[in-house]
């Protein structure tokens, strides 16, 4: 009948939004912009701020120049952000890399990673070298860890191995369980002299080269 036609064609005009051409356009997903490298730096760090290498003494092959642990800096710049997806699909920026120029150093700013460097100065007991120039073979904070075992000679012995590099130094067993042994008694004589543990790593460095000199040949009293 007539009111049946109508009533089809009222149905059909009720819903225009199920024909696939009524469809709007799905929007267009916005590219989230990158902030700018520094505004991604940790809190107390900027660009020109002062921070100090944390990482053991290392040398730049190309231009031999030592970087020393607690060596200070400048940071000159922020090279790059790092870029993620977060779970929710929103981007993540962080920095993991940074130019600094060193002090001491004549050459440019270094890349280095952030995660290698501190606002602070770093303790005495964490350097690996004086000013001086004297190389510590342990830090002050190791001499505390070997300390800390003076009950398991056995656990002094490892660590020592480990810290002194004793095994990859001498190939025969009987000159490592001799030269770790000597260690030993050498931290166990400053701790019975109550040296703290930055002047007893001294006095192991000092009894280093006195080691290391008998291995010179033609070494003497006069060496």
């Amino acid at each position: 009948s007539l009111v049946g036609s109508n009533a089809c064609c009222l149905r059909w005009r009720a819903f225009p939004c199920c024909h696939p051409e009524a469809m709007p356009p799905p929007k267009k997903k916005v590219e989230e912009e990158a902030p700018a490298p520094e505004e991604k730096l940790p809190a107390g760090y900027s660009v020109g701020c002062q921070v100090y290498w944390t990482e053991v003494s290392q040398v730049f092959e190309d231009t031999d120049a030592l970087l020393k642990r607690g060596t200070g800096g400048t940071l000159t710049a922020v090279p790059e952000l790092v870029e993620s997806e977060r779970e929710d699909g929103s981007k993540d920026y962080r920095v993991e890399v940074v130019e600094v120029q060193f002090e001491g150093l004549n050459s440019e700013p270094r890349r280095v990673p952030l995660a290698a460097l501190s606002l602070e100065p770093l303790p005495l007991e964490l350097l690996d070298e004086l000013s001086t120039g004297l190389r510590l073979p342990l830090t002050g904070r190791q001499v505390e860890q070997v300390w800390d075992r003076c009950n398991d000679l056995s656990a002094q012995a490892r660590l020592l191995t480990q810290l002194l590099a004793i095994d990859e130094s001498y190939a025969s067993p009987a000159q490592r369980e001799i030269v770790c042994d000597y260690h030993i008694f050498n931290l166990m004589h400053a701790k019975v002299i109550s040296l703290n543990s930055l002047k007893a790593a001294v006095f192991v460095a000092i009894m280093q080269r006195i080691l290391d000199m008998m291995k010179i040949d033609g070494a003497g009293p006069q060496t």
